[in-house]
């Protein structure tokens, strides 16, 4: 039993982190290379987009 997960800050106007924004899934679901590869920047866009609410 594992868990592989990746969190990405969320800004606030000032440039200070607010937030974070994680995603973990069962080690056996997929790779960490996947993870990077896959989920990684649809979770930098969905922080991106999160920290424009922020501000």
């Amino acid at each position: 039993m594992g868990l592989r997960s990746l969190a990405v800050p969320l800004f606030n106007a000032q440039g200070q982190v607010q937030a974070a924004l994680n995603v973990g899934v069962h080690a056996g679901q997929m790779t960490a290379r996947e993870m990077i590869e896959r989920v990684l920047p649809e979770l930098q866009k969905a922080a991106r987009e999160l920290t424009l609410l922020l501000r």
